[in-house]
């Protein structure tokens, strides 16, 4: 057999043998090579990414821990994903694909969707079903992190992949999360562009936020923003907050603190979102965040709660 590059050698080795089932001494008399070069060529094929592995682990939801949390917080829905043993990014994965079920339950044509940012926000924007629906209009809530941050996980990036998933028009935020001072804040949210675009976020069917911390050592978005340092992230935590959604850092109790960095916050008027008729669908994995979540379910800061079990069985431990 001749092939055009090595790359090809190596694609078409590893496509008799996880595509086609042969084992790899009869890929070697196929071939011509010994049983040892294949093993190698097929692990190479791992490390070079010709080929990609993935596991998709069974989604289970436990429904206890979900009936307690509905029941205690008196909110209107909670998933919970079982933990079980696999590593964060595994359970951050299942979460995903919960929070997509869940709004592929209620997306319908000429829907509206409100996005802020975060992994968990993409984790669920990556594991929707992507098919064209009519009407559908995606809409930034939260100003970009820009700087340091992940491109993939900031605002405009998820609003254009949402948007791609159903042929949908989106709307950009084209402003920074945290601004130098609340006037600056002011202005810009005089500014018709961007004001009109926070008023029909508050006309939204459902929108997709994540629940940060501020824990020092999780590395918020902030932090990998580049907007607040450790210390600013741990004299912010001295003043009580626990999390933060679309910016807006709160307490324990769920109040949303009065201070000067959230009057710095460029994004949708959170209480009077969570007052419109939108779903408010919080995402949150790691058990860092408990502390975050607890707050988000006292203060009702989201109609509808995506976590895995192991959150879920912390914070009914710490109610009790």
């Amino acid at each position: 057999m001749e092939f055009e590059s090595r790359e090809h050698l190596i694609a078409e080795i590893a496509s008799m043998y996880y595509k086609e089932k042969n084992t790899q001494d009869e890929i070697a008399s196929r071939i011509g090579y010994s049983r040892s070069a294949i093993s190698r060529l097929l692990d190479e094929a791992e490390k070079s990414g010709i080929v990609e592995i993935s596991i998709r682990f069974p989604l289970e939801r436990v429904s206890y821990l979900e009936n307690q949390l509905r029941d205690l917080y008196n909110i209107e829905n909670v998933l919970v994903a079982k933990h079980g043993k696999i590593n964060q990014s595994q359970v951050l994965h299942l979460v995903g694909r919960l929070g997509a079920l869940h709004v592929e339950q209620l997306i319908h044509e000429n829907s509206t969707i409100d996005i802020s940012w975060g992994t968990g926000v993409f984790e669920v924007v990556n594991s929707l079903s992507a098919h064209l629906m009519p009407g559908i209009k995606v809409i930034q809530i939260i100003g970009a992190a820009g700087g340091k941050s992940d491109p993939n996980v900031d605002g405009p990036e998820l609003a254009r992949l949402l948007a791609d998933k159903y042929g949908a028009t989106y709307v950009s935020l084209h402003v920074p999360l945290l601004v130098d001072k609340p006037t600056t804040r002011q202005v810009l949210l005089s500014e018709n562009e961007i004001k009109e675009t926070l008023q029909q976020a508050l006309k939204a069917d459902f929108a997709l936020v994540g629940i940060g911390s501020v824990e020092p050592e999780s590395s918020t978005s902030y932090i990998r923003a580049g907007y607040l340092s450790q210390a600013q992230i741990a004299a912010v935590k001295s003043q009580g907050a626990v999390g933060s959604i679309c910016g807006y850092l709160y307490d324990l109790r769920g109040n949303i603190l009065d201070n000067e960095l959230n009057q710095r916050i460029v994004a949708v008027d959170l209480k009077k979102l969570l007052h419109s008729r939108c779903e408010v669908i919080g995402i949150a994995t790691g058990d860092y965040k408990v502390p975050a979540v607890l707050g988000a379910l006292r203060g009702n800061l989201v109609k509808t709660i995506v976590i895995d079990s192991s959150i879920a069985e912390k914070i009914l431990n710490a109610e009790d």
